[in-house]
Formats: structure tokens, sequence, C-alpha cells
């Protein structure tokens, strides 16, 4: 989908309200991308505990070496190949995992700033600056 066609459908708009609803409820809790990709372990360590599940350290860097973005990727191309082997037709997904064939790109953060030009960037500092500073983007 083109820039242009995201901020005409309002994709954006619908995907802060859907976040911005999911915030009301009650004892939610938010993970940011780069606290998973950064540091997973501490963050497996953040969920567990506000789930008030004790997961230990070992248990917490297991769960996030098995997680590792490289292996969700391994995933994901085993998930794609599974689709062209069957003729799947449009979005398919593994019924155990739920990633979908095309479910990560490159996982990388900041590509914004190479995919993005700065016409659409300062759109969508204008647009959305308040949502972007009240998460700690400014």
């Amino acid at each position: 989908m083109s820039f242009d066609d995201l901020m005409a459908q309002k994709r954006l708009e619908q995907a802060i309200e859907g976040l911005d609803q999911w915030s009301q409820c009650p004892g939610h809790m938010v993970s940011r991308y780069e606290d998973m990709i950064l540091k997973p372990s501490e963050e497996i360590m953040r969920i567990s505990s506000h789930l008030s599940i004790n997961c230990k350290a070992n248990i917490a860097q297991e769960i996030a070496e098995e997680y590792s973005l490289k292996k969700q990727i391994e995933r994901v191309k085993t998930v794609a190949m599974r689709k062209s082997l069957l003729g799947v037709q449009g979005t398919y997904w593994d019924e155990h995992t739920l990633l979908h064939d095309n479910h990560i790109n490159s996982g990388s953060m900041g590509m914004w700033k190479t995919e993005l030009t700065k016409e659409q960037v300062t759109i969508l500092e204008t647009k959305f600056r308040d949502w972007l500073i009240s998460r700690g983007y400014s």
C-alpha cells in the first residue's frame, strides 16, 4: 500500500485509535518494539511480573533465544514455503504460531529513516506529533 493510500484510508488513525481503546482496558500493558528487540529478556521479565508470573532470569533468556528475531524470521520463511507448496492464494498463516507469510519484513528498527521521504516524515510528525511525544518518540 502506498503512503498516499495509507493516509487517504486513515489506516494510521485507525491503528492509533485501536491502541488507545486497548490501552483503556484494566490491567493492560504496552511493550515497545524497541524493548522487545534490544532487551528481550528484560521485557519478558517485565511482562511476567505484570502477569504475576514468577519467571527466573535464565528462563526469560531461554524464551528470548527461542523467539529471537532471527528464529522468527526463519519460522516466517517456513510458513511462506508451506504456502508456496500448497499453492495458497492470499495470506497464509501457521495455525500454531499465528505467523503469516509476510509477518516480518526485516525486523529492523528505524526503517522509516530510509523508507520515507522527508515530506512524508514531516506529514507524520505534524499529524501525530502529540501521540509520538506521549510515547517518547520526540
